[in-house]
């Protein structure tokens, strides 16, 4: 037995710390990689949410003037068909009128209101320049 415990002693003292294997000393490097991509891409998604919501609050500022602009124009006209009622032969009313249902697009009013405005003063300068806008003369 006194042999054994001699070796095994001899072994102890030969031994030299290894170092570790090649792949664990990657492992850390590949931890750090993957963090700078993991946080590049948090930063992506970041940049992109950030992109959608100017735009998203830019669309919605636009679409909000436009809906301002078109309660004015409804107001304008509330008030200039109020001005027809008390008025019947207020040229300028019924013009007023054509020129708001061209800018909404509703050409058979915006002809209909003109045809009474030309049939009130047939020779109104500016009449007949937004007939020729719609086409009629």
């Amino acid at each position: 037995m006194r042999k054994f415990k001699n070796t095994k002693k001899q072994v102890i003292k030969k031994a030299k710390p290894q170092k570790l294997p090649r792949n664990s000393r990657i492992i850390p490097e590949r931890i750090h990689a993957d963090e700078f991509i993991f946080t590049l891409g948090i930063l992506c998604i970041f940049a992109a949410i950030l992109v959608v919501s100017a735009n998203l609050y830019m669309n919605l500022k636009e679409q909000k003037a436009l809906v301002n602009e078109k309660i004015k124009v409804l107001r304008e006209e509330a008030y200039w068909e109020n001005e027809i009622k008390l008025k019947p032969d207020f040229r300028d009313a019924y013009f007023s009128l054509a020129l708001i249902n061209y800018q909404l697009n509703d050409l058979n009013k915006a002809n209909e209101y003109l045809a009474k405005t030309l049939s009130l003063d047939p020779n109104f300068e500016k009449g007949r320049e937004l007939g020729k806008l719609l086409g009629n003369y």
